[in-house]
């Protein structure tokens, strides 16, 4: 059991560092983002406005 906990835990790590490397390769494309959090506080922004505009009865 043990084993497969740090395996799964292996694979998390590889899809954060996976995701990162995502993030990183966004920002150097993107003229209006400088960093990660820029570009992830944008993206969450964009989702939230959508969610809002299909559900008008969504409560942040």
């Amino acid at each position: 059991m043990k084993q497969r906990k740090n395996e799964f835990k292996r694979i998390n790590i590889n899809l954060q560092q996976r995701t990162i490397d995502d993030l990183d390769r966004l920002v150097k494309l993107s003229p209006k983002f400088t960093t990660r959090t820029f570009l992830i506080d944008h993206i969450i922004t964009q989702y939230l406005k959508d969610v809002k505009h299909f559900n008008p009865y969504f409560d942040d």
